[in-house]
């Protein structure tokens, strides 16, 4: 059963995709009609994201619900590679975009489009803005303890969204108050190039986080000084000290500490031992994943 929070956080974005589902199939529509190069960059990389998004969606219930056990080492790396995915699909996006803006480039000034289209793009980039901005808000809101990287990845696209939507209406407004002009030309290249570019960068930046956490890591010097700590102050508890093995994986530490007890020691008082010390390296590492096992001393 998911947690009030993990419900949150899926209804969050639920709707945010429900809404980008909605508007990218009107944008669709109108980018086309009303030939605006902004609005096409930005009916892509909206419907790349949304793809990936409704999956990280779905990935997200099964991690809440638990149907990921078998992962339980493994989820950041699931996350991080979801975040990874995007990532690149935006980078390859915005050099197809970028052979579209060069095309029409070398092509020159096209004859004014259609004024209802244009009047529809206008309404419709105006509208995706808002819908962005609330989108925004209430998944920053729903992300803020950092918990989850699937939320925090959409965050971070949900504000690139936001950038590029209002390119795209600034572009728009602009072919609308001079249609066929060498302005309108322009500013439809402009705005094309300036989607890209936000593609572009959001891009890098997904990867650039993704890449190192898709391999394990060793724990920052600080925490494995907790550990030492922890061990330290319970040392008279114990008889051995048999293994330590802690790494990072995706945004998660992961420990496992292995202590040897006296075979006649009570049962009752091994576990509360191994019960002291996972509360205790739990609080000196939120968000950790502590395992203590204990084993009879050599």
């Amino acid at each position: 059963m998911a947690s009030p929070d993990s419900c949150r956080r899926e209804w969050s974005l639920g709707l945010s995709l429900v809404a980008d589902t909605l508007m990218l199939l009107a944008y669709s529509v109108v980018a086309f009609g009303a030939a605006s190069l902004p609005m096409l960059a930005e009916t892509l990389r909206a419907g790349i994201q949304l793809t990936l998004g409704w999956g990280i969606l779905a990935m997200m219930r099964r991690v809440h619900r638990g149907h990921l056990q078998a992962y339980d080492y493994g989820s950041g790396k699931l996350e991080r590679f979801a975040n990874f995915l995007m990532g690149l699909l935006l980078l390859l996006g915005a050099a197809w975009v970028v052979t579209r803006t060069l095309g029409a480039w070398m092509a020159g000034p096209a004859p004014a489009g259609s004024g209802s289209w244009l009047m529809a793009a206008i309404v419709l980039a105006a509208l995706n803005v808002g819908v962005n901005a609330a989108a925004f808000l209430g998944m920053w809101r729903a992300a803020r303890d950092g918990t989850s990287l699937l939320l925090t990845g959409q965050v971070q696209a949900r504000l690139g969204k936001l950038a590029t939507s209002a390119l795209v209406l600034a572009a728009v407004a602009v072919s609308a108050t001079w249609p066929g002009t060498r302005a309108a030309w322009i500013a439809n290249i402009a705005g094309g190039l300036l989607v890209v570019a936000v593609m572009a960068g959001i891009g890098f930046s997904m990867l650039r986080q993704a890449l190192p956490d898709l391999l394990d890591r060793a724990l920052e010097e600080r925490l494995q000084a907790a550990i030492n700590r922890s061990l330290g102050h319970h040392f008279h508890r114990y008889e051995t000290l048999e293994r330590v093995r802690s790494r990072q994986s995706g945004g998660r530490a992961h420990i496992e500490i292995a202590l040897g007890f006296a075979p006649a020691r009570p049962f009752g008082e091994v576990a509360a031992v191994a019960q002291e010390m996972t509360r205790e390296l739990e609080a000196l590492i939120p968000g950790a994943e502590v395992v203590v096992v204990p084993v009879a001393a050599a």
